[in-house]
């Protein structure tokens, strides 16, 4: 039922990532984001951006709901990128942090995807690699498009 509303008030429902590096100590900078991927579960279509596509947003802000895990990250991303929020955005880690607050060990995106038993999950080791490779800016054309994908 609430799948139905959300289909019936939004064009688009897109599930959103990006990657970045930047200031890791939290002290108020912008990020430089590296890449955004963009999936519309509706229709099943991905948009990857990166380079000088990362300043067009891909689905118009007033009638795209975006979903993001710790969707923080997401929006400081699109201000580094002076896009700015959408208007509707919906954070996975919040409403897990809801439902499962006091009853399950960690909130990270690896986590609830495994306890979802959503398939295809890399594991935590592999996402610590990547995110190591980014944050080091040392990776090869090879390696970037494992990061994209």
């Amino acid at each position: 039922m609430l799948l139905e509303y959300i289909y019936n008030k939004f064009t688009y429902v897109v599930a959103c990532d990006a990657e970045f590096t930047g200031d890791m100590l939290d002290s108020g900078e912008l990020n430089d984001v590296v890449c955004f991927v963009y999936k519309d579960i509706k229709s099943g279509k991905k948009i990857i951006t990166h380079g000088k596509d990362l300043k067009k947003l891909p689905f118009p802000k007033n009638e795209t709901l975006f979903i993001a895990h710790n969707a923080g990250a997401e929006v400081h991303s699109w201000l580094s990128l002076k896009i700015g929020p959408p208007k509707y955005i919906w954070d996975t880690m919040i409403e897990d942090k809801k439902l499962n607050f006091g009853k399950v060990r960690g909130h990270g995106l690896l986590k609830l995807a495994n306890r979802y038993e959503i398939p295809g999950v890399i594991s935590e080791e592999l996402k610590q690699y990547y995110i190591d490779l980014i944050l080091s800016r040392k990776y090869t054309d090879d390696d970037f498009e494992k990061i994209l994908n």
